[in-house]
């Protein structure tokens, strides 16, 4: 009688007190998991959305140089023109993981920015390589290969686009 009593009148036990915290502590454990990895996926979309964004800019900025400018030459690693923005004898090129227009004729000039700096937040071009279809003197297109990322070796977005230049006779004089 005496037992029965104190059970209908006590609480939990021991044992079922540290099965309810190890029960909490794994689903507590589980969701903590969850949400580290929602975050750090979170992260990446946000950075490839970041590339994204840096190489559709770097790309109209290439772009708009070769289809206005009068190409000279179309080697692997530059373009070298007559760029209406950045006057006569412009190499287009990376450097220092940035796209900038180098003057040919002047050496140790510093070269211009394509894109400012803050274009970039924290990301560089790791590729920009160029491919020209010549017919005789003349470029039919310029097809162009970059990469972004954010750390070396490691591309985040790539993009491959063809450009039909509006002068397409090559100049002699640069």
């Amino acid at each position: 009688m005496k037992r029965q009593r104190r059970r209908a009148r006590g609480g939990f036990s021991l044992v079922e007190c540290l099965v309810t915290l190890l029960i909490l502590s794994l689903m507590s454990a589980l969701a903590c998991s969850g949400i580290s990895n929602a975050l750090q996926d979170r992260a990446r979309a946000i950075r490839v959305a970041d590339a994204q964004t840096v190489a559709a800019t770097a790309a109209q900025a290439v772009a708009d140089q070769i289809r206005y400018g009068q190409i000279a030459r179309v080697e692997d690693t530059g373009v070298v023109l007559d760029s209406g923005t950045y006057g006569p004898g412009v190499r287009l090129e990376l450097d220092d993981g940035h796209l900038v227009a180098r003057r040919v004729s002047a050496a140790g000039t510093a070269p211009y920015a394509l894109l400012g700096e803050m274009a970039y937040s924290g990301l560089t071009l790791d590729e920009l390589t160029f491919r020209a279809d010549l017919d005789g003197d003349k470029v039919k297109s310029v097809q162009v290969d970059l990469s972004v990322c954010a750390t070396p070796g490691e591309p985040l977005w790539s993009l491959t686009y063809t450009v039909t230049p509006l002068n397409p006779r090559l100049t002699a004089g640069i």
